[in-house]
């Protein structure tokens, strides 16, 4: 009975299980990754509010300690415009609270910017003149907290263009992956294979030659040594065959043939008269 050449080769099974491997696997990667990169975007988006503000600041020390609210909220209303900036809040030290459109003594004004998650708060110092701090016993005075809060849609849509990158080489490594695999499993394996079944499907007793496996292995592994051990196999299936045909004419001579002179027997005798 021949083996049939299954068209679900075994270089496509193993393919299938690393290959779902290798996605779970690189799906948990792309996850750290992406979040290795919003945790870094962040930080550069800190760091970006920050120079907002050692812009700014010199500005609003001045105008919070002149009272100039028209200046402060100017200060506010142009640090706002910048496409990473979501929303900017001052509360000077007697709880007023400026926005870039108005100035609010209400307390209970809903501020976002104190709440958001981008949000970073600082601090605002007006140095004292020489008799200030004489006064005050101090090298400078908190005049009120500036709250910068960050744009989400600016973080994200950085973010954006580092995911479809992200993206766009995991898919690249994945069909080379593949089409590589195919390609060495195939030569390397399936290859080999097929040849061995057709070898081993070509084997016949009757045959006057033993049969010869050629897998054609580029290298010496376990293929190579299942092709040396048929080989070696088959030949001393012939081997064995010979010896049992050359017992098997000796019994067919010794049963019609005296054994110490070498004469016919009665048997043979018997038959050749009928």
């Amino acid at each position: 009975m021949k083996t049939k050449l299954h068209k679900q080769n075994i270089t496509l099974q193993i393919l299938v299980k690393v290959f779902s491997l290798y996605v779970l696997i690189a799906v948990f990667v792309t996850m750290l990754h992406l979040g290795w990169q919003y945790l870094d975007a962040k930080k550069l988006l800190q760091q970006e509010l920050g120079d907002t503000f050692s812009m700014i600041e010199p500005g609003l020390v001045k105008a919070l300690w002149d009272f100039d609210d028209e200046q402060v909220i100017g200060i506010l209303k142009g640090a706002e415009i910048l496409p990473y900036v979501n929303q900017v809040v001052l509360y000077d030290a007697s709880g007023v609270v400026y926005t870039a459109t108005k100035k609010r003594s209400d307390k209970t004004l809903e501020v976002i910017a104190d709440q958001s998650d981008l949000s970073t708060s600082f601090p605002l110092y007006k140095k004292l003149t020489p008799a200030q701090k004489k006064q005050l016993r101090s090298e400078r005075k908190l005049i009120g907290h500036l709250y910068i809060d960050g744009n989400d849609d600016y973080l994200f849509r950085r973010l954006s263009v580092s995911f479809y990158l992200i993206l766009v080489n995991a898919l690249i490594k994945s069909f080379a992956l593949w089409l590589i695999f195919m390609i060495i499993g195939h030569r390397m394996l399936n290859r080999p294979l097929n040849q061995l079944i057709k070898s081993i499907n070509s084997f016949s007793l009757h045959s006057p030659e033993p049969m010869t496996v050629e897998l054609n292995a580029a290298e010496n592994n376990e293929l190579t040594s299942i092709e040396k051990s048929l080989n070696d196999m088959s030949e001393q299936i012939f081997i064995d065959k010979a010896r049992l045909a050359d017992q098997y004419r000796e019994l067919e001579y010794q049963k019609t043939h005296d054994v110490l002179s070498g004469l016919p027997n009665r048997r043979s005798c018997e038959k050749l008269l009928k």
